[in-house]
């Protein structure tokens, strides 16, 4: 096992080299199994992790006997959790920005739906999600799971459940948006506390509007929070 794990994490280095190469421009040359493997001085196994890693990103196709043929990277699974750990810092703000972005197209409307449409059993789930979020026993890490759990929870209660399959897809980037965000300090629990709390209120009125704009307030101030626009500020008023 830890052999194994030392492999994924060496196909994940040498995957992020490749990736480099191919978005410096140009028209290169994709390596094959055998020339990876002397390249990075890694073994068959390690080499076939290699070009595994990059098929399942949608970032080349591969055909027996043939070199790998690289696919635009309009087509590229962003939702792929190695994704984010293959980009370097700028690539990663860039990537997280859009995803807020994806957000922001769905998740507003989705709120506006639950407002509509969520059950007694949703809206419970919320507010326990709500009540652990402000637990001070919390680890950060089980403070992003709750965060991303009451958006879950959220898009399940639009009562559609490919849109609620889009979030969950999504769930890989969205643990790292919250990491990057710094939802460690107070101040910014606390106001995603807040936030969370105007969003729940408004599903609880069956307001489809004030839910629709708690929720597009809450992303874009993530969406600045990343760009570094966003500053300290008191917890919204209940």
């Amino acid at each position: 096992m830890r052999n194994e794990k030392l492999g994924q994490r060496v196909a994940k280095v040498v995957a992020a080299r490749i990736i480099e190469a191919l978005t410096d421009g140009g028209d290169p040359v994709l390596p094959t199994e055998r020339e990876i493997a002397v390249e990075f001085d890694v073994s068959m196994t390690v080499a076939r992790e290699v070009v595994a890693l990059l098929v399942s990103m949608m970032m080349v196709r591969v055909h027996h006997g043939r070199r790998m043929q690289l696919i635009p990277q309009s087509a590229w699974n962003y939702l792929h959790p190695v994704m984010l750990e293959l980009q370097d810092d700028e690539g990663r703000r860039q990537l997280i920005a859009e995803l807020f972005d994806l957000r922001l197209l769905v998740e507003p409307e989705a709120a506006a739906r639950a407002a509509d449409k969520a059950n007694a059993t949703g809206i419970a789930r919320m507010e326990e999600l709500l009540s652990r979020f402000r637990s001070s026993d919390l680890s950060t890490d089980e403070r992003y799971e709750c965060d991303a759990a009451f958006h879950q929870e959220i898009m399940s209660s639009s009562n559609n459940r490919p849109l609620a399959h889009v979030l969950d897809s999504a769930n890989e980037l969205l643990k790292f948006s919250r990491a990057a965000n710094g939802l460690s300090p107070a101040w910014s629990a606390e106001l995603i506390d807040s936030q969370h709390t105007a969003i729940l209120d408004a599903i609880r009125a069956r307001d489809a509007e004030a839910a629709r704009a708690a929720m597009r307030d809450h992303l874009l101030w993530g969406l600045e929070h990343i760009a570094g626009k966003a500053e300290p500020a008191p917890a919204l008023g209940r």
